[in-house]
Parts: C-alpha cells; structure tokens; sequence
C-alpha cells in the first residue's frame, strides 16, 4: 500500500537546501523541509526527518517512524510503504475471521 503524507508547513522556501544538508539520497532529490540525519537544522521538525538505512542491499531512505520513502516531492509531499494493520476482537467462543 502506498500512501501520502502531506507536509502542511506554509513557509516561503528561498533555497531549496541549507548549508551543510544532504540534497540528495540516491536517485532522490531531498528538499528542504525534509532532511537526514540527526542535526536538527537540517529539517522543519521531527515529521521531516529522514533515516539513511545503509544496512540494506541497496541503502533505503525511510521516514524517522521506520516507513520506506519512495519519492518526495517540491510541493511537500512524500510517499512511502505504510504497513497495513488491523486489530480484531474475536468473542470466546468464535473463530478469528480474516481482514479484507
């Protein structure tokens, strides 16, 4: 499944990065809000933050939640691989019933 996650920040960007800030992660383009790594002037807040994961074959950029990022955009969007999840109550004497 593959979802959007909307950057809401109405911020004039005069550059599209900063000093010091990694523009680019393979074949993705990073603009500012979004950043990598660990140095808080490198991204908006926390929701912005990117993770280079360089312990998988090929290295994978993923959001600070753990999500793979599959494009980013210059409007302020992002795109990534979102688990699907589901809880289920079942009653005590009932069979689990798959989730469709």
């Amino acid at each position: 499944m593959v979802t959007k996650a909307a950057a809401t920040v109405a911020a004039p960007m005069l550059s599209l990065t900063k000093h010091d800030y990694r523009e680019k992660f393979g074949n993705l383009n990073i603009p500012y809000l979004f950043g990598v790594g660990n140095d808080p002037n490198c991204f908006r807040n926390g929701d912005f933050q990117f993770i280079c994961n360089t312990t998988s074959d090929p290295p994978v950029l993923m959001t600070h939640h753990g999500w793979l990022v599959m494009s980013i955009s210059l409007q302020g969007e992002v795109k990534i691989v979102f688990p699907i999840l589901a809880t289920c109550y079942v009653e005590k004497n009932e069979n689990p019933r798959a989730v469709e």
